[in-house]
């Protein structure tokens, strides 16, 4: 049974081309109901050996587990969601005869709307990282970071694991490696391109001084790197945002998914149209940004409550 979910998740990986976070996802979601199977063998005279015993009981009885658990709906749904698609793929390969999940769904659950930063607080954000007083290497790191993470409305990911060959700041463009290996240009303002050219021109050169301009690591030739010489990580990119958020008097529960979430709200709050928005965050589906569609209706709703006469 084990070695059918590794061929599967062989499959996700060099065959469906899915990012390796999704893939782990996978992997303990099916490590999980592999170890609830074998609580639930030990109450039988006969242990499974099979994927084509697995029944709908079994599915219900895990579903019931991650419940006791106390996983949130969000987590027992992405569960299913990978019970559903291993099952969908066993059945395909002549692995089974029937799907256990037919008749399962996920729970119900309202999804919450991103909650954006104004556009004065990005501002204040953004002016905070270009004070002259402070443009150190690292800190001509950081702006041009922020600068280009609100510029095109980048995935943290995208944003560390970009190299320098992803430029073509002539054209105002950037290449980015999305979700299953897509790639998308997305054009970027003056300003990005201002603060890329500086760091790319005085605070790069600086951070791999002592490395003898030479970058350190698997990623080749970041365009974001340490004081180390090796590629920013999505941790070390997140503790600086937090730090200076807190410097430029900003909501600390920043996060960058945050400013991903302020690109598309502002874009569409200023006329932009929502093809556009959906191509330049590289969502695969339409429906996935009309979520900043209720963002804005949001926001327009509170204007009218706080300003109207009769409201």
């Amino acid at each position: 049974m084990r070695e059918l979910t590794d061929e599967y998740l062989w499959h996700l990986r060099f065959e469906r081309n899915l990012a390796r976070a999704t893939i782990d996802a996978y992997r303990r979601d099916l490590a999980r109901f592999l170890t609830s199977l074998g609580e639930t063998q030990a109450l039988d005279s006969a242990p499974m050996s099979d994927w084509r015993e697995v029944g709908r009981e079994h599915i219900l009885a895990f579903i019931e587990e991650l419940y006791a658990a106390g996983l949130k709906g969000q987590s027992i749904n992405r569960a299913i969601s990978s019970l559903r698609g291993f099952f969908r793929y066993l059945l395909s390969e002549g692995h089974v005869e029937r799907d256990p999940l037919v008749h399962v769904s996920g729970t119900t659950r309202s999804r919450p709307l991103p909650k954006p930063l104004g556009e004065t607080d990005v501002e204040r954000l953004l002016n905070s990282l270009t004070n002259p007083s402070s443009l150190d290497p690292n800190s001509l790191r950081d702006a041009a970071m922020v600068e280009l993470l609100y510029a095109a409305g980048l995935r943290v990911s995208e944003l560390v694991c970009m190299s320098v060959k992803d430029l073509s700041l002539e054209r105002g463009v950037v290449r980015v490696m999305g979700k299953g290996r897509k790639q998308r240009l997305v054009p970027i303002g003056e300003v990005a391109v201002a603060s890329l050219r500086r760091y790319l021109a005085e605070g790069r050169p600086a951070l791999l001084a002592r490395f003898a301009g030479r970058t350190r690591g698997a990623v080749r030739e970041p365009l974001f790197v340490t004081n180390r010489g090796g590629a920013m990580t999505r941790q070390g990119f997140w503790k600086l945002l937090k730090r200076r958020a807190v410097s430029a008097g900003v909501d600390p529960s920043l996060s960058p998914h945050t400013l991903r979430h302020s690109f598309a709200t502002h874009l569409l709050a200023h006329g932009a149209d929502l093809r556009s928005v959906q191509q330049m965050l590289g969502h695969a589906n339409i429906t996935t940004t009309e979520i900043y569609t209720h963002v804005e209706r949001s926001a327009i709703r509170r204007t009218l409550e706080r300003c109207h006469p009769r409201s």
